[in-house]
Parts: C-alpha cells; structure tokens; sequence
C-alpha cells in the first residue's frame, strides 16, 4: 500500500514534489526485526495508518500491537525511543551552502538511561580488578573490560554522542582510577 513512489521523473526528489503536489503525504516506515517507527506528518495520517496497521496485523497476521510501546507522538517535543537511540526532529545544521537551514531533519542521540547501564556494568567489572591477585586473572578480565568498551563505542559512534563518550569517559577514568590507587 506504502510503496517507493514509480519513477515517472528523473529524480526522486522530483517525485516527491510530484506527489505532495496531488496531496499526498510522505511516510517513512523504518523496521529492525520485530521494532517498527512510522513517520508521518501529520497526527491525523499516523492514526488512520495506525487504525489501519491494528486491523491489518489483527486479521491477516494474527498479532496484536501492544497498546504501552504503541504511540503518536511529535518528535519535535518528545524524541522516540528506538533500537535503543533517541530519535528527534530539530533543524538542519548550517553547511557552506545553506548558511541558513530552515528544514527539519530526525536526528539520532544515544540514549543515556541505556549508556549508563552499560557503563556501570564496566564499572562493576574493573573494581573486581580490586580483589583478583592473579596476573593471569587480571589480564583475561581487563581483556573482557575493554570488549565491553569497544561494544559500547562502537554501538554509539553512529549517533550523535559526545554526551554519551564523555559520561563513559568520565566513569571508566574514575572507576579506574579509585580502583587502581
């Protein structure tokens, strides 16, 4: 029903002009496995989509949607939570040839409740250093420890994440330090 639009113009920026023209409006389905976001652009198109997708998924899937993960919102106030990132509508970053960006675009931020479980399970990982007196002990965890840090770096460097690498930063640095004292 929610195709790529057919190709009757060169570009595809063309097409699109070219349906929003007739009235219709753009949909962005993004699905990972069993996780799905559907952005819209007006409340009124999420819900009919939605009352669609609940009688399309009831029937012919026999699944139901979960009314709690379930929900229309406006990215640009509250960011979704999504694969474990936050997703959140705010305005283009000015570049030498748009000095002045009046788009909205979705940007992906870390998300920190998510950051900050795994940091203090690393934690909790280096202050057992404490108690091993085995060296070969101690080089077989510092090997697991910094697994785990390369996991969590390379998870986040796709997003915007300074915030998220300077808070692991910190903790790791501290937790490190106290412990190595």
């Amino acid at each position: 029903m929610y195709q790529y639009p057919e190709r009757s113009c060169k570009r595809v920026e063309d097409d699109r002009t070219r349906l929003r023209n007739r009235g219709i409006k753009p949909k962005y389905l993004v699905r990972y496995a069993d996780d799905w976001t559907l952005q819209t652009t007006t409340e009124s198109e999420a819900n009919r989509i939605l009352k669609y997708l609940n009688k399309y998924f009831k029937h012919k899937l026999k699944l139901e949607l979960s009314s709690e993960k379930t929900v229309i919102t406006n990215i640009a106030e509250k960011p979704i939570k999504f694969l474990g990132f936050m997703i959140k509508a705010e305005k283009a970053r000015s570049t030498p040839k748009n000095l002045k960006p009046t788009n909205i675009v979705g940007k992906a931020f870390s998300d920190m409740d998510r950051v900050k479980t795994k940091t203090r399970e690393i934690s909790q990982e280096i202050r057992q250093l404490k108690y091993m007196g085995n060296k070969q002990s101690k080089a077989t965890q510092i090997e697991k420890i910094n697994s785990m840090i390369v996991g969590v770096a390379e998870y986040n460097k796709i997003f915007i994440c300074s915030k998220a690498f300077n808070y692991i930063d910190y903790r790791i640095r501290e937790t490190s330090h106290y412990t190595f004292k």
